[in-house]
């Protein structure tokens, strides 16, 4: 079972978990390449969540877990009854 939207988001849409592992890299620093805070502040720590989220994406993805629709729906009703 998925249990981060994100996470659901990326697996729904094929190719998006090794688009984002490729683009969110370390610069060799210890920060992420992608993922600017601003000019001064500089570069969120990797690996950051986007790269984590896609990372646990693509284990679900060679996992087969992805559930099914009607999972899908039922946790978007509960969700949106709250």
């Amino acid at each position: 079972m998925i249990d981060h939207p994100l996470v659901e988001f990326i697996v729904r849409n094929p190719g998006l978990a090794e688009t984002l592992i490729g683009e969110h890299v370390d610069d060799g620093q210890g920060y992420c390449r992608a993922c600017a805070l601003d000019a001064q502040r500089g570069y969120h720590s990797y690996p950051c969540s986007v790269r984590r989220m896609a990372e646990l994406a693509h284990r679900v993805e060679q996992s087969s877990a992805l559930p099914d629709r009607h999972e899908v729906a039922e946790r978007a009703d509960r969700r949106s009854s709250i």
